[in-house]
């Protein structure tokens, strides 16, 4: 890409500001702190997380991905994943874009970044 600078992004190491990063996102962005939780629970890639679909992941054990990968769901997860998706179908997207569909992460830098970062602290 065009003036795209690579970044180093650390890993969250402490509970204490997971915690706060979430409680954060929570009052701003109910997909943005769902995106955080997945994140620090399965330690998804951004771009696996965005192409999934409520059926995806509601009431699974697992998360399939391609090339035959399995992530599990804990529990922490499994609760987070009911009330997040109690109000869609099926056949949403996990994370719809705001004008609606899916989401492309080449236009969501600050969600790239903290999902990164969640990737990396992927706290079990």
């Amino acid at each position: 890409m065009s003036g795209y600078k690579s970044m180093t992004v650390q890993p969250i190491r402490s509970r204490e500001k997971v915690e706060e990063i979430k409680q954060i996102l929570k009052d701003q962005s109910k997909r943005d702190y769902f995106l955080f939780v997945m994140g620090i629970n399965c330690g998804l890639r951004i771009s696996d997380m965005l192409q999934l679909k409520v059926k995806d992941v509601r009431g699974k054990e697992y998360i399939g991905l391609r090339k035959a990968k399995q992530i599990n769901i804990n529990a922490t997860l499994q609760n987070e994943i009911a009330l997040y998706t109690a109000d869609m179908e099926d056949d949403d997207y996990l994370f719809p874009s705001r004008k609606g569909g899916q989401t492309y992460y080449q236009g969501t830098s600050n969600l790239l970044l903290l999902s990164n970062g969640c990737r990396h602290s992927f706290f079990t």
